[in-house]
């Protein structure tokens, strides 16, 4: 993999922290499931943008933690990230 890296998002630990506010902690037993899960990419000249949406199922009563791994180009950057929930897009 030398001419990619990996790249990491802990997006669930944000959208805890946004929906979740008054649970107490994050269950690290539970796993969340996968519902849905699809990638977009579009291309124009030298840019490509990837939409990458997965929507997630909370098993249990309280906050768990997920965490987004995915390889992009060594030299590629990301010039913008949001989190959609519930129709509010945060940046």
């Amino acid at each position: 993999m030398d001419t990619a890296r990996t790249v990491s998002v802990a997006c669930v630990l944000v959208l805890s922290a946004i929906l979740f506010p008054s649970i107490g902690g994050i269950d690290t037993n539970a796993t969340p499931e996968v519902l849905v899960e699809s990638y977009t990419v579009q291309i124009t000249d030298a840019y490509a943008v990837t939409d990458i949406a997965r929507v997630l199922y909370n098993p249990s009563n309280s906050a768990i933690d997920h965490t987004f791994r995915f390889s992009i180009p060594r030299d590629a950057l990301i010039s913008n990230f949001s989190i959609e929930v519930d129709n509010l897009i945060y940046y």
